[in-house]
């Protein structure tokens, strides 16, 4: 909710600091570590043709969604999700959409005046004071600055999402939606039904057995779905970077050079760190009672009883009830307004409040106070070091791992001992080496590595690639043999085939089943009844539409079509799911009106429209994307773990 987080630096050894950023750098945690310089591309994440995204515009973008997905998942947030769900990729891609559709919209002679720049600003209510009229520059400039926005980048930003609502508007008045796809599309969205079901797992129908020669014709009818892919076997140097941290040492010339060069990463704002108690006003608790209750814990800690233990029995922020209440020190701008004015309004330290904001009431304290200023060379000391240090770390792996790949190209090695042996007493460097591998598997020694296996997948037998910056380091690779995709023969696959078989059977096994279990109903046997004998518990969906997404069920379009075209009390299926099959008995249906229909077919059509056009847009950036070459920095895409696969999907 307000909690706030602060990094408590500790007076840590020069090699510990050292070791701490190689760790980090290693496993690319921190954006803001990765290097723009390094590697094809530059400053540029990614460019298609006269389009750029840069590194920076790509950092301020991907931390303004990591901010959001935070609010919204508050003490469940948890940074590794945003990878796992893909979000560094989807978000270079909307800049690079962005980017194309701005040209687009150039294209058609499509701009933004400087007078519909400034209409936009002023209707924005931060730039606007208590009359209505604009709040003037000065104020302006403060609030952007509070923001971290410069007004110039701001500025744009406003002129070029104006441009992007005018190209919207002119793709909108050149599409069509028929009646027809309007009626659909509202059937679709207002026919419902809901079901009682009963699943039966594949598991459950019994053992199926199968015979040698039923796997073999089974085999013989699928091989292609049992193709192996091609593979690389190879062996790899790697250069570990932590092994070579006690080489980087900066030197104190450096430090200060840093200091100087990067004084705005130095400066802080003012701050304040303060606790506080929350109590929600809401149903529950009315607005006088939430009041009446941070009044009375105010009385009891002006009598002396301890702010934390009061915050552990009044508090309702979860977030940091247990800790006192502290929420840190935090600037201007990290919490709602009301609360922050309370916050920096008090002279020096002491109780505030009650004070109101959106969340409820609060009773703050102010602990202690930072006045804004330069935070001094002895503070800032072991970041710079650790910082430098990495950055000189990483580089020495590099070299290291490109003079190994010039040597290993002039000696042209015949086995993997030949690329051991050029590493032999090197404590730095590592040897090993993998069986046939996948572009996706992990490499023995080194687990995921997808730049490595990038780089294997690029050779021919007997090559060796350039350096490849991993997880721990450097690497270089050497091609021992290139194993060509073949449909492989049945003793090679027979488990994942005898897999396959077994599971088809017993989903046919279970469908039968079921189709029996239908027929009893039809005799006069009760849907409970037939799901008892069959040892199955009777469940029941929520209601759903065409689109398939059933609770409790899943998607399963299958059923959710047949379910809508009958009546309440009939008996639909068997129909297959994931994992078996499906009976079920229709218990509710909502059917379209015509008469709502007519009130609602002009907003329908409009989401249509909006629809197709976004469609529209979409199809323009992905043929742009292609007519233009789109390239992305390799090393973002590494230092993101982002796979060939994943680009091109």
């Amino acid at each position: 909710m307000l909690k706030t987080f602060r990094a408590n630096l500790k007076v840590l050894s020069p090699v510990l600091w050292i070791v701490i950023a190689v760790f980090v750098l290693a496993i690319f945690y921190d954006f803001g570590s990765i290097s723009t310089s390094a590697g094809a591309g530059g400053d540029n994440a990614a460019t298609a043709g006269p389009h750029r995204v840069t590194m920076t515009e790509f950092r301020s973008a991907y931390a303004n969604a990591e901010r959001q997905y935070r609010e919204m998942f508050g003490e469940r947030f948890d940074p590794e999700m945003l990878r796992n769900m893909g979000l560094p990729l989807q978000v270079l891609n909307d800049l690079v959409g962005q980017r194309i559709l701005l040209g687009e919209a150039r294209e058609l002679g499509l701009a933004a005046t400087d007078e519909e720049v400034r209409k936009a600003i002023l209707d924005l209510g931060a730039f606007k004071d208590e009359t209505g009229a604009f709040v003037g520059e000065e104020r302006y400039a403060e609030t952007l600055r509070r923001l971290r926005l410069d007004p110039a980048t701001f500025e744009q930003d406003i002129r070029d999402s104006i441009v992007l609502q005018k190209l919207q508007t002119t793709l909108e008045a050149n599409v069509f939606v028929g009646d027809k796809d309007v009626e659909r599309a509202y059937r679709d969205e207002v026919e419902k039904a809901k079901v009682r079901f009963i699943r039966l797992q594949r598991g459950m129908a019994g053992e199926v057995p199968v015979a040698p020669q039923e796997l073999q014709t089974y085999f013989e009818s699928k091989k292609d779905r049992f193709r192996l892919p091609e593979q690389r076997q190879i062996a790899y140097l790697l250069v570990d970077a932590g092994k070579l941290a006690a080489r980087a040492k900066p030197a104190e010339q450096e430090v200060r050079r840093f200091y100087d060069e990067h004084a705005d990463e130095f400066t802080r704002e003012e701050e304040v760190r303060a606790r506080h108690i929350l109590v929600m006003a809401d149903d529950d608790t009315p607005e006088a009672a939430a009041r009446a209750k941070v009044e009375a814990a105010r009385r009891r800690i002006e009598a002396g009883e301890p702010f934390a233990s009061v915050a552990a029995e009044v508090s309702e922020d979860a977030s940091n009830k247990n800790t006192g209440g502290d929420l840190g020190f935090f600037g201007r701008g990290k919490m709602v307004k009301e609360f922050e004015d309370a916050a920096f309004g008090i002279g020096e330290t002491g109780l505030v409040g009650p004070v109101r904001t959106s969340f409820g009431y609060h009773l703050l304290e102010v602990l202690e106070r930072r006045p804004a200023g330069k935070t001094p060379l002895a503070e800032a000391r072991p970041m710079i070091e650790a910082r430098l240090a990495a950055e000189k770390v990483q580089e020495l792996a590099r070299a290291r791992a490109g003079a190994l790949a010039r040597q290993l190209r002039e000696k042209g090695p015949k086995r993997p001992d030949d690329v051991q042996a050029l590493v032999a007493g090197d404590p730095a460097v590592r040897f090993g080496t993998t069986p046939p591998i996948g572009p996706q598997d992990p490499i023995p020694g080194l687990g995921r590595a997808p730049a490595l296996n990038t780089a294997a997948f690029a050779l021919e037998e007997g090559g060796v690639s350039e350096a490849v910056q991993v997880p721990g380091g450097w690497a270089v690779v050497w091609a021992q043999d290139v194993v060509e995709s073949r449909l492989p023969t049945l003793p090679e696959v027979e488990p994942q085939v005898r897999a396959a078989l077994v599971a088809e059977k017993q989903q046919e096994a279970a469908r039968q089943r079921l189709a029996q279990a239908k027929q009893q109903v039809a005799r006069g046997k009760t849907f409970p009844e037939v799901a008892a004998a069959l040892g199955l518990n009777v469940e029941e969906s929520g209601e759903f539409g065409r689109t398939g997404e059933i609770s409790g069920l899943g998607t399963n379009p299958a059923l959710a079509k047949a379910a809508l075209e009958m009546e309440v009390g009939q008996i639909g299926g068997p129909v297959a799911d994931a994992n078996g099959a499906i009976l079920f008995q229709v218990v509710e249906r909502k059917r379209w009106d015509p008469r709502e229909f007519a009130t609602a077919k002009a907003t329908t059509r409009e989401r249509l429209e909006r629809d197709q056009v976004g469609r529209l847009m979409q199809a323009l950036i992905e043929q742009r994307r292609r007519d233009l070459e789109l390239q992305y920095n390799p090393t973002l895409l590494e230092a993101l773990g982002i796979t060939a696969e994943a680009q091109a999907s």
